[in-house]
């Protein structure tokens, strides 16, 4: 809604967002995202430089994967134009994650302690989800994915028939074992 069809900043956006290397750029990204993520601990000191490390190069992946949601909203639209951003539920899912990013960003530059904003920190947990934004730059991956979900449903009744057979032969056993089992024998 703000910007038209042929105002110069969409048309840059739309090609910049359209060339091929732009997507391999964010999935390195997402990459070194999530290198970055399996190396936190909760054993590095507080005020360690691999903490401070670790935390730089937060903010530079927020900054950097919030700059890519600007450019495809400024080059698709948000909500209101066909094909808009949000129209797809993986472009959703982005944006879920980087919303969240931006919480945590700001509740970690304000210090939020105390009562119940420090209940807010969990968001900070949501960044696991990162890795999946490279679902969406990979379209067999998010073929598969698609499949699996389609797949949940009759998996799940399947499921439900194992457990009642499970349920079923644990009630049988616990009537004819009585209670046999209740010690130990090593010798």
């Amino acid at each position: 809604g703000c910007f038209g069809p042929e105002n110069p900043l969409r048309i840059f956006c739309s090609r910049l967002v359209a060339h091929p290397v732009f997507d391999q750029v964010v999935i390195v990204l997402i990459l070194l995202n999530s290198i970055f993520m399996a190396i936190e601990s909760p054993d590095h000191e507080k005020d360690g430089p691999i903490r401070a490390m670790l935390q730089t190069a937060n903010v530079i992946f927020w900054f950097v994967f919030l700059v890519e949601l600007l450019l495809k909203w400024i080059s698709m639209g948000v909500y209101i134009t066909p094909g808009a951003y949000f129209d797809d539920g993986w472009n959703r899912l982005d944006g879920f994650i980087v919303t969240v990013s931006l919480l945590d960003f700001i509740m970690s530059s304000v210090g939020v302690k105390g009562g119940m904003l420090s209940m807010l920190k969990i968001c900070r947990m949501f960044r696991a989800l990162r890795p999946l934004r490279a679902i969406n730059k990979l379209p067999n991956l998010k073929r598969v994915v698609d499949t699996l979900v389609m797949a949940l449903e009759p998996i799940g009744t399947t499921m439900i028939i194992i457990f009642a057979f499970f349920f079923i032969f644990g009630i049988l056993g616990t009537q004819l074992f009585m209670g046999q089992f209740y010690y130990c024998d090593l010798s």
